[in-house]
């Protein structure tokens, strides 16, 4: 299942929120997947190139990191791997009314929440009502 927050991000494309899903459910086994973009590519019917620069613009905006794993031959391997959020990690009906109930609210809430919440005259009254 891929995360509202992902889904519905107006800066990501089809391809990049099917990329996602796509690598969340392979590195479900061990937290990280080895795909090529050839890989991708055939499975989508895109170019490597694009799913290159797909993979790139997730990395960027924080929704995949990109690593290389250096191989015992001297070359390197990309590793990709999904950055969780609280909202899909943390996510079940008994957690819902403890994290909006939580005095430790800064972990909780998204950064652009926050930031609205904090900019607003409200905060001190939102705060101390939990």
């Amino acid at each position: 299942v891929i995360p509202a927050n992902v889904r519905y991000d107006k800066n990501l494309s089809f391809l990049e929120k099917f990329l996602y899903g796509e690598i969340d459910v392979l590195s479900r086994e061990k937290g990280y997947c080895y795909a090529t973009n050839r890989y991708f590519a055939e499975l989508y019917g895109y170019w490597p190139q694009q799913v290159s620069t797909a993979i790139n613009h997730l990395n960027k905006y924080g929704f995949i990191k990109i690593t290389n794993e250096l191989k015992p031959d001297g070359s390197t391997q990309r590793k990709l791997s999904v950055i969780r959020t609280w909202e899909d990690k943390n996510w079940s009906p008994s957690h819902s009314w403890r994290l909006y109930n939580s005095k430790d609210i800064n972990m909780f809430i998204p950064r652009v929440v926050k930031h609205m919440v904090i900019k607003g005259k409200h905060w001190n009254n939102l705060y101390n009502s939990l």
